[in-house]
């Protein structure tokens, strides 16, 4: 083969490779069994918190992501910095979940920098007006960690589960945290 025509179809191949290269749907690890639909913090590339409720003092909006990424978590992660006392930095997502007993399991990867160690990962349950906290893991390593949570529940009508991803609370700390691949899955 002459050499025109095969950098013509090096070419080809180069530019059909990269426009496969898009990322449109709501990141790694979101699959069917995933009760969270948003649980790598994008879409499209792009840095979106739908689905999630964010507690934030904070004006710049790109203070509440960060492109410090798990292996395999896309391009963005969720960044959340402690608040003032009492209150705490934090995201949650709200799931209501199906009249039964099963076993529910929160996966989420985990980061803390810059030294703070009071942020958590929680699994809570909203019922009949009160906001228990179900189970709870501290997030405390500076390197990216997997943390999981599992609980047994008996949800009624109207009950809420709820993922909370929390930077903790204090007045002077500079440290954050970040959140990414989050998965809440159900189990009979």
């Amino acid at each position: 083969m002459n050499r025109p025509i095969t950098r013509l179809l090096l070419a080809l191949g180069m530019v059909g490779a990269l426009a496969g290269c898009t990322n449109d749907v709501s990141g790694p690890g979101s699959d069917d069994s995933n009760l969270i639909d948003n649980p790598s913090f994008e879409f499209n590339d792009a840095p979106s918190f739908a689905g999630w409720h964010l507690n934030d003092t904070i004006n710049d909006p790109a203070e509440l992501y960060s492109n410090d990424v798990p292996l395999l978590g896309g391009y963005w992660s969720l960044r959340r910095e402690p608040d003032f006392p009492p209150d705490d930095g934090f995201a949650q997502y709200y799931v209501v979940g199906p009249v039964d007993r099963s076993v529910y399991r929160l996966t989420v990867w985990g980061k803390a920098l810059n030294g703070w160690t009071g942020g958590n990962a929680q699994f809570r349950m909203f019922t009949g007006g009160t906001d228990e906290v179900r189970k709870s893991t501290p997030i405390t390593a500076d390197t990216w960690q997997f943390y999981t949570l599992e609980d047994t529940l008996r949800l009624y009508e109207n009950d809420t589960l709820v993922v909370r991803l929390s930077a903790g609370s204090d007045d002077i700390t500079t440290g954050y945290l970040l959140f990414d691949i989050v998965k809440l899955e159900q189990y009979k």
